[in-house]
């Protein structure tokens, strides 16, 4: 029977750009799904490998998979639009080109999103040679409870639904296109999948996420060595401050813009304040109050985290000299 013949059940979408390194083995992992009612469907971004012919070589044998290509390369969120809008199963996966997926993926996501409008889980990171990093993708970026993509709240500020692991329903597509460009494209979505049925966590490792120099995501995960992930590097603290707020002060406006936040909540979380130069006492009670919407880690304390974010970037050049002042004082 040709399984194009009816509707799949779920349609697997692979934006592929000079990713035939890695290629085989995760379209090898996706065939070996247990699930095996799904499309595959590849979207070749004008690429100058050999991943066209990978792609299409495995199209030859296996008629669940269709191949497109592009002219000329159009960046991934371009092909991620293409490749949604040409889904037709009522659920849609994301496979990125360099991963190798669990073999009971879809079955466990699709099991675990029943009555929900998506679902995720967690991934393992390896290196470009499989082996294993001993972290998670959530730990590597600092989300201490994997399953706050449940709450509506957390979820609006930090995202921990990676678009690699997860599944949604496909009536979705319609109302997140064209992406934004203030948050990731997966942020988007999981918003969406939340607000419109509810998401669902599948407590396992499912995909084996690979880091290497190439990534089209979480490359910066590469930028410190791997034994290091762990800890926070102490230097350049103003720095990686105004660039949180900075990521901080674009989601605020998707959010005013999708009425997503309380009315009340604008008066506070705007881009003036998270710009301002001073110790701001407004934001400073507001994240008192809500310790949990900025808490990244397990071990920070509500005051810790409240200074953190009052604290302006003229403040913190005062206090630091100060400190220097008297620690010259005290040796002097």
């Amino acid at each position: 029977m040709n399984p194009r013949a009816q509707l799949p059940q779920i349609s697997i979408v692979l934006p592929a750009y000079n990713g035939a390194r890695f290629l085989r083995a995760q379209l090898d992992s996706i065939l070996a799904q247990t699930c095996g009612d799904f499309e595959l469907i590849a979207l070749d971004d004008a690429s100058s490998d050999g991943s066209l012919g990978i792609l299409e070589e495995y199209a030859r044998r296996d008629g669940r998979i269709a191949v497109l290509r592009n002219e000329r390369n159009l960046g991934l969120l371009a092909n991620l639009a293409a490749l949604f809008r040409r889904a037709r199963a009522p659920w849609i996966a994301i496979s990125d080109q360099d991963d190798v997926w669990h073999a009971r993926k879809l079955e466990k996501l699709l099991a675990c999103a029943h009555g929900k409008a998506g679902a995720y889980a967690n991934s393992e990171l390896v290196d470009a040679r499989g082996e294993r990093l001993g972290l998670t993708l959530m730990e590597a970026i600092g989300v201490a409870a994997p399953a706050s993509g449940q709450d509506p709240l957390m979820l609006l500020w930090k995202n921990c639904v990676s678009g690699h692991s997860m599944i949604f329903r496909r009536e979705l597509c319609a109302a997140f296109l064209p992406f934004a460009p203030e948050l990731p494209y997966d942020h988007q979505i999981a918003i969406l999948a939340m607000a419109r049925g509810g998401l669902a966590y599948c407590p396992e490792l499912l995909v084996q996420h690979r880091l290497h120099e190439n990534n089209l995501c979480n490359h910066s995960l590469l930028q410190r060595p791997v034994p290091d992930l762990r800890r926070r590097n102490p230097a350049d603290k103003l720095r990686r401050r105004r660039q949180h707020r900075r990521k901080l002060a674009d989601r605020i406006l998707y959010f005013e813009r999708t009425q997503l936040i309380p009315p009340q909540w604008r008066r506070v979380l705007n881009s003036d304040r998270l710009d301002r130069t001073w110790f701001d006492v407004a934001l400073f009670a507001f994240v008192l109050r809500h310790p949990k919407l900025f808490t990244q880690r397990a071990r920070h304390r509500r005051l810790h985290v409240a200074f953190k974010f009052a604290k302006g970037a003229a403040w913190y050049r005062t206090v630091h000299a100060c400190r220097q002042w008297l620690a010259l004082m005290t040796r002097a």
